[in-house]
């Protein structure tokens, strides 16, 4: 194969895949599963189906390793509640290992340009390219992420007439039709338990 056939492919690669290391999410949908009511307080509950994780997180990986349920609390009572993930019946996985799956892979990426890069210099380039686009993308992430998701160490404060919607990452192989969520009053320190389903 000749130089500038391979000049050609490198060339043509910076145009056809170094845009693969974008990060593309939407907003989390609107609650629609199960409500449970008790004290002025809503919460409803739902598992989002494999297509909404991709939607919501721009991946696929999630949803091999975790089921994602979303919970929406409304505090339409006059108190401060707490939602903190510790009081879930639910192993919930932390924001960090969310990141960790969901990044983009920069060294892989990058070396799969760069090998070729030493015999034909135009490779450098989508490597370059790639590899900041890749980091910028893993930046997103983190921002998306800490936004998005309920983790494990999580203490959300919700005041009066406030409502909080966000989504627990879980491992698969939990039963998550049935689970107990607390929410605590942050003055008296008392707390409710709801019975949710998802």
């Amino acid at each position: 194969m000749s130089k500038k056939i391979l000049y050609f492919l490198a060339v043509s690669s910076l145009f056809l895949f170094s845009g693969c290391a974008k990060y593309k999410p939407s907003q989390i949908p609107f609650p629609s599963g199960e409500k449970q009511k008790a004290n002025n307080i809503k919460i409803v509950t739902r598992k989002l189906s494999d297509k909404e994780v991709k939607i919501c997180f721009d991946s696929q990986k999630l949803s091999k390793k975790y089921d994602a349920v979303q919970i929406y609390v409304k505090n339409n009572s006059d108190k401060t509640i707490i939602l903190n993930a510790q009081q879930i019946s639910l192993p919930v996985i932390s924001a960090k290992e969310i990141c960790k799956t969901t990044y983009r892979e920069t060294a892989a990426r990058i070396t799969s340009y760069a090998i070729p890069g030493f015999f034909l210099w135009p490779f450098w380039i989508p490597a370059i390219i790639d590899g900041q686009k890749s980091s910028k993308a893993n930046e997103q992430i983190d921002q998306d992420v800490s936004v998005k998701v309920l983790a494990t160490n999580d203490n959300k404060s919700i005041k009066p007439n406030n409502h909080i919607n966000k989504i627990a990452f879980i491992p698969k192989g939990y039963n998550t039709k049935e689970f107990a969520i607390k929410l605590v009053d942050k003055n008296l320190k008392t707390a409710s338990k709801f019975i949710c389903n998802a």
